[in-house]
């Protein structure tokens, strides 16, 4: 109860893609340009100034998806182990 209270870790967010609306209805993944890319970070940034990101600009916030590849390793262990 003394102390400081311990900030809440989100996990990186993902700007690298964004989902439009293809024919019939259909959703898809785009890839967004490093313009627009700018522009999703610059707001996001303004609402919560300790968000990470994944995307192609490599600035101060951003995370290299190698540094996230030991996240996919301990989901397959968990998965074999489940089994």
């Amino acid at each position: 109860m003394l102390g400081r209270k311990k900030e809440l870790e989100l996990p990186p967010i993902d700007i690298r893609y964004k989902v439009v609306r293809g024919f019939f209805g259909r959703k898809k993944k785009v890839a967004t340009s490093k313009k627009e890319q700018r522009e999703i970070k610059r707001k996001l940034l303004e609402k919560n100034p300790h968000l990470k990101f994944i995307d192609d600009l490599h600035e101060r916030n951003s995370v290299k998806v190698d540094e996230l590849s030991w996240i996919d390793e301990i989901e397959a262990i968990n998965a074999m182990l489940d089994d």
